[in-house]
Formats: structure tokens, sequence, C-alpha cells
């Protein structure tokens, strides 16, 4: 609930927003709910928008969130978040327009996600980035010598490692 909650607030009204903003955003969804009662899709708003957003999208949100930057705490940027690339079903439920490419993300922000691939091919050339955290997968690595998401961040927890005898 704290999560979800949190979510609504950071996604609806951000501290930094311009009023503006704010405003026309509550404009648009006011015109959107006044025309599903209007015009009688108010059930499917609240059935295909509403239920989801609530429900699936957060634990999604959170999924996404966890391959990008759990267990990492670095004053290296390099090394704060991580890309991770799984297998087509992954990447189109936690990571569309290629958001599994984080890391770069990151670094270069300004890149668009349609060429952010070709920058990350770019920076494998760089010794210090081939270092950084790339995982295969989710649950479960997808192409040996990677570790998934869950066992890179299993790996950064000091309870886990002595469970595991490293």
């Amino acid at each position: 609930p704290n999560y979800l909650i949190g979510m609504i607030k950071v996604t609806a009204y951000a501290k930094e927003e311009p009023r503006f903003d704010q405003i026309i955003r509550t404009l648009y969804w006011s015109a959107i709910i006044i025309c599903s009662i209007v015009f009688g899709f108010w059930k499917e708003l609240i059935l295909f928008w509403v239920v989801p957003f609530l429900t699936t999208f957060q634990m999604l949100k959170y999924w996404a969130e966890m391959a990008e930057h759990a267990g990492l705490e670095s004053e290296n940027e390099i090394f704060a978040s991580r890309n991770s690339f799984g297998n087509w079903f992954e990447r189109f439920l936690i990571h569309p327009h290629r958001n599994s490419y984080h890391l770069v993300h990151h670094l270069f922000p300004a890149v668009p996600h349609f060429n952010i691939k070709k920058a990350h091919l770019i920076l494998m050339k760089d010794e210090e980035y081939q270092k950084a955290h790339h995982c295969t997968g989710f649950f479960f690595s997808t192409a040996p010598g990677f570790s998934s998401v869950i066992d890179d961040i299993q790996g950064r927890i000091p309870f886990w490692n002595k469970v595991k005898g490293k």
C-alpha cells in the first residue's frame, strides 16, 4: 500500500513539476472521467485502466525498479544501476521501450530509446563499462557467465552471502 500511494503521488503530482502541467493533467483526467460518464464507458475505464493501474501495473513497475537499482548503492554512477536483458516476455512486461538498457539511460539520458542499444554496443568497448552490472533474465539467467537480476541482488546482501558461503 505504501509503495502504491507513493507511486500515485509521484506519478500524479511531482513537486518539481510546473503548476501549469498539473492543471493540464487535472483537466485532461477530468475530461476523460466526464466523457466516460456521459458516453457510458465508465465501467470499462475502471475495469481496463484503473484496476490494472492499481494492481498489475504496480507489480510490474516494482519489478522494473528492482531490476534497475535494487542492491546497488554506489557513488560511482556506472555501478549504481544495471542493464537487465531478459527473454522477449520479460522485455515486453518489465522493460518496454528498451528500458532494459537502464545503465545506458543513467549515463546518457539524452539518448532516445530507439538508439539506446547502439549506445550500449559502443559502450561495451570501454573496459569499465564492461565491468558494470549486465544481467540476463529477471528470475533466471538466459546466458552462461551472466547472473539474473535476482542472483545479482542476492549477491549483494551480506546475510545471503554468508548463507551461500561467499
